[in-house]
C-alpha cells in the first residue's frame, strides 16, 4: 500500500491548486511520483518541466525508453515500470527487449545507438559510474548532445525511481508486464 495519497485540494496552496486543476484539465501527469511532489509545489512544477524536457530531447523514442526501463528496473520502481512498459511498447521497443531488461539481462540490440544507451543507463543506474571505454563508445554512437540527454534521462528517472520506492507508490491495477522480483 502506498505511503502517500494525493494531497487533498483543501491542503494545497491556492495558487498551486489552480495550477494543479489546469494541469488535470489538460490531461497532465498527476500520478506516481507527482503524488509526493505535490507537497512541494515548486518541485512539482520543476518535475513537470523536467519530464517534458526529457521527453522532448534528442534521443529517439526507443532510445529514451530503453534508458528509462533500465533505470527504473535498477530502482525496482513498480509504478514507473508499469507506466513505462506501456510507453516503451507503444514507442516501438520490442517485448523481447522489455523482458530482457525485466530479467536483468542485456537485451539483443542491433543498433549501435541503442546498445550505447543500454550500456550507459545500466552503468549509471547500476554501478553509479561510467568508465572511459563505455563513455567513448557512447560518445561515438550518440554524439555529445544525445549523450547529455541520455545522462539527464537516467538522472531524472533515478529521482523518479527513488521517490516511488521511498513512498511505496503502487502501480495501477492493470500492470501489463509486472516487475520481476
Amino acid at each position: 500500500m502506498s505511503r502517500l495519497g494525493p494531497l487533498p485540494r483543501d491542503k494545497m496552496d491556492p495558487d498551486f491548486a489552480r495550477y494543479f486543476e489546469e494541469l488535470v484539465r489538460a490531461g497532465g501527469r498527476t500520478g506516481g511520483p507527482s503524488v509526493a511532489y505535490m507537497r512541494n509545489p515548486a518541485l512539482f512544477k520543476v518535475n513537470q518541466a523536467m519530464s517534458d524536457a526529457v521527453r522532448g530531447g534528442s534521443l529517439t523514442p526507443v532510445e529514451r525508453q530503453i534508458a528509462v526501463l533500465v533505470t527504473v528496473r535498477h530502482h525496482n520502481a513498480r509504478y514507473a515500470w508499469c507506466v513505462q512498459t506501456r510507453a516503451s511498447l507503444a514507442a516501438g521497443v520490442t517485448r523481447e527487449t522489455v523482458d530482457a531488461i525485466n530479467e536483468r539481462r542485456r537485451p539483443q540490440l542491433t543498433q549501435a545507438s541503442e546498445i550505447a544507451v543500454w550500456e550507459v543507463a545500466d552503468s549509471l543506474a547500476g554501478k553509479r559510474s561510467l568508465d572511459d571505454a563505455t563513455y567513448a563508445r557512447a560518445l561515438a554512437a550518440l554524439g555529445e548532445q544525445r549523450l547529455v540527454d541520455l545522462v539527464s534521462a537516467v538522472g531524472f528517472f533515478s529521482m523518479v525511481g527513488t521517490t516511488l520506492r521511498a513512498f511505496e507508490i503502487d502501480p495501477p491495477e492493470d500492470d501489463p508486464i509486472p516487475l520481476k522480483p
